[in-house]
């Protein structure tokens, strides 16, 4: 009994020392509202790219992961023939473990021709 309690509480202090599932999700468009394919989506803390996701033919893209990342970070936008967009974290982050993190993206991006 004594045992089963112990692997109860190892576990239980397992499951709280792991990170939160991390998701950056939404869609990439241009001026007119048509989705944009390829377009490079990057999560970019410090100068470095920590996430990327590729839209696809509909203009969606999703990236899942575990994690979570400083609100000091950005998103940035990426697809040819168009300005780069970047976007604080802070605007488009919905949700986080901690007031200063974020684990949930969602970026509903427009993008101009140049």
């Amino acid at each position: 009994m004594i045992g089963s309690s112990m692997r109860r509480i190892a576990f239980l202090l397992l499951l709280a020392a792991c990170d939160p599932p991390f998701e950056m999700k939404g869609d990439v468009v241009d001026g007119d509202g048509k989705p944009i394919a390829n377009a490079h989506v990057a999560l970019v803390c410090d100068g470095t790219e920590v996430r990327r996701a590729d839209s696809d033919g509909s203009g969606r893209f999703d990236d899942r992961e575990i994690g979570f990342f400083p609100l000091r970070c950005t998103v940035e936008v990426h697809a040819a023939n168009r300005p780069v967009a970047s976007i604080p974290l802070r605007d488009v982050c919905m949700a986080g473990p901690r007031e200063d993190t974020c684990n949930e993206i969602v970026l509903h991006a427009h993008l101009a021709r140049r």
